[in-house]
């Protein structure tokens, strides 16, 4: 403690070169902290966007064949297996999602014009965290449950020309694969945060089921929403053993590491292959985080994270330099110090020791000035709509949460920063440090 106390006793008596270099380091920390919350920002941005958009963390799926034709279709008769596996896996989670989906593009018509869409059927009384997360624009969901109403994007109604109240023509693959085309009001447009990626339109669950030709009752996809995507993996697992313990003795289960391992287009034709002379169905249960896009993204922005701390060490490595030459000098102007607390029965291992914890707490607390001052300009910049308007930024604000930059840091990055800091600042006070140590007390005095 007296070596701490006397260290800082050393750091305050040279207050503008004390606060020049631990500027320079907080700096340096500074824009790491920045980087890597900007970053883990738009990663949970993104994660909890892209999950709103794909059902959830988890998605099931079944498929079986078609007696009537042969072929293979998506259907999900009814909640039984679903919950029986769901309660032998003792998952908790926040929320779970019945839509059905049109696995091919929609066309989307209107006046001439046309535009291709994904389609998905929501039951309006159950899924509410959609209706809370659609940014209505015009029109409104009142009144939307078991009516012809469709909700469109706005870049959608843009390009097409439509409005609220107007009646427009979508055309889809059904089940079996015949074309149908349906006609459908417009009830309300709403905020493309997406850009490119949020592109779905909207309908009642049973108004979809008629369109392509699913049972009354009955959806193709189930999404299951997690506390948290970390927790993905072993939901996952847990979820996976449930259905194996409660699917019939004729249906199969797609493999985790066939999940894992491959994309959804590869398992279906690996499917349609096994389905030969097959009677029951299959049943597939995925993670969102296992998908290519969603692992190549975050992979880019762990580099970005990365990539960060890289150029901060490498300004470090400059200000190491300048942090040489200035412990050279502190050690000639504290030589007759040296010198009498040498004579004073100071050893060689605690001058060593002495200087080296100058070193560090002048790493120590400029990484955390530099911390704080970080976390406080996220903190300001992620006020968002509460401190200024943002603009209109079309597709970026797909990695924004209602218009609001999210910061999150990565804390295994900054905490090898912070080590890497100290060590490279005691690097650089070292051979300083060493030459004190070994000054001689009559050689220091007689200086």
């Amino acid at each position: 403690m007296k070596l701490i106390l006397l260290a800082l006793r050393n750091l305050t008596r040279q207050k503008r070169r004390s606060f020049l270099l631990g500027g320079a380091l907080a700096f340096g920390f500074l824009v790491l902290t920045m980087v890597n919350g900007c970053a883990g920002g738009v990663s949970y941005a993104f994660e909890k966007n892209i999950s709103s958009l794909a059902t959830g963390h988890l998605f099931y799926i079944r498929i079986e064949k078609n007696p009537q034709t042969g072929k293979l279709r998506f259907l999900i008769p009814s909640d039984e297996i679903f919950n029986r596996a769901l309660e032998r896996s003792g998952i908790r989670p926040q929320f779970v999602a019945r839509r059905t989906q049109a696995f091919n593009l929609a066309t989307m018509i209107f006046a001439g014009k046309t535009a291709s869409r994904s389609l998905d059927g929501i039951d309006w009384n159950e899924d509410r965290p959609l209706r809370q997360n659609l940014s209505i624009l015009r029109g409104s969901l009142e009144g939307i449950e078991g009516s012809d109403g469709v909700v469109v994007a706005d870049s959608m109604a843009k390009n097409l020309g439509f409005d609220v109240g107007d009646r427009i023509l979508i055309q889809t693959l059904t089940i079996d694969g015949q074309q149908n085309l349906g006609e459908y009001e417009v009830r309300a447009i709403y905020r493309d945060t997406a850009g490119t990626f949020q592109v779905s339109t909207f309908l009642d669950r049973e108004a979809l089921n008629k369109l392509i030709g699913l049972p009354v009752g009955s959806y193709n996809t189930v999404g299951v929403v997690l506390d948290n995507i970390a927790q993905s993996a072993e939901a996952l697992e847990r979820l996976h053993r449930g259905f194996a313990e409660v699917i019939p003795a004729q249906d199969r289960l797609v493999s985790l590491q066939d999940v894992r391992q491959k994309d959804f287009n590869k398992i279906y034709l690996d499917i349609r292959k096994q389905d030969e002379g097959t009677a029951g169905a299959f049943h597939l249960i995925a993670a969102l985080e296992d998908q290519a896009f969603m692992k190549s993204f975050r992979g880019t922005i762990l580099g970005v994270q990365w990539g960060s701390a890289a150029v901060v060490y490498f300004l470090l490595i400059l200000i190491m330099v300048g942090l040489v030459n200035t412990f050279r000098l502190i050690v000639q102007e504290r030589r007759r110090e040296i010198g009498t607390l040498r004579a004073l029965g100071m050893h060689r291992r605690e001058v060593l020791g002495l200087f080296l914890m100058e070193a560090s707490l002048l790493a120590v607390l400029g990484a955390l000035a530099g911390f704080l001052v970080g976390v406080f300009l996220l903190w300001f910049i992620g006020l968002g709509e509460n401190l200024w308007i943002l603009p209109e930024i079309g597709q970026l604000a797909f990695f924004l949460i209602d218009r609001r930059l999210a910061w999150q840091l990565n804390w295994g990055v900054l905490a090898v920063s912070t080590l890497v800091l100290v060590i490279m600042t005691l690097l650089a006070a070292g051979v300083p440090a060493r030459k004190a140590a070994a000054l001689q007390p009559a050689e220091a005095l007689r200086q």
